[in-house]
């Protein structure tokens, strides 16, 4: 569905990182920067994903435990809305700034035996 806010936010951090890689490209061939500072920004501002993926379990002592699938960002949370908090400051924390306009989806794991 296109236009959807998620959407947007990939869009136009999609166009920003497509700009900003064609910037350092302009510079580097015009020489305003060397192959090691060009490499340098390049690695940083393709360090943050467009989209981070958090694997949430309840928690044997109540609440709810979060972890970051590919990245080593944990964090925990008394209730959801608590959790869905404690995962934007872990995000922001892990990446900083680059971590703004990143869409970060929760995804719930039950697991749970049951007899046939």
């Amino acid at each position: 569905m296109s236009g959807s806010p998620p959407l947007l936010a990939v869009e136009k951090a999609t166009s920003e990182a497509s700009g900003r890689l064609w910037e350092l490209v302009s510079d580097l061939v015009a020489g305003k920067l060397g192959e090691r500072e060009a490499s340098a920004e390049l690695d940083e501002s393709m360090e943050a994903p467009l989209e981070i993926i958090f694997e949430v379990t309840e928690a044997a002592e109540g609440g709810f435990d979060a972890r970051a699938l590919g990245h080593s960002i944990f964090t925990q949370g008394e209730d959801w809305a608590d959790l869905k908090a404690m995962v934007r400051d872990a995000v922001l924390c892990h990446f900083g700034d680059r971590g703004r306009q990143r869409i970060v989806r929760l995804h719930f794991v039950k697991d749970e035996a049951i007899a046939v």
